[in-house]
């Protein structure tokens, strides 16, 4: 399931890329709007980043199994 979960994620992001370069873009006021792919890239960056600081989050904030005992 895990790998499966895995080449669906990364196909939606090489999809993402791709469609990037095809899709009409305004120019926007700031200069990394220019680059198509830029967008997606910190989107999935962002998203990583939530991920590996819930985890870290995680790691101090859960208790041991007795700690109501």
């Amino acid at each position: 399931m895990k790998k499966t979960l895995q080449k669906i994620f990364f196909s939606l992001v090489a999809l993402s890329v791709l469609l990037g370069f095809f899709m009409e873009h305004n120019h926007g006021p700031f200069w990394w709007h220019r680059f198509p792919w830029l967008d997606s890239m910190v989107g999935g960056m962002g998203a990583l980043l939530l991920l590996a600081l819930k985890k870290l989050v995680a790691s101090f904030a859960s208790k041991q199994e007795d700690f109501y005992d």
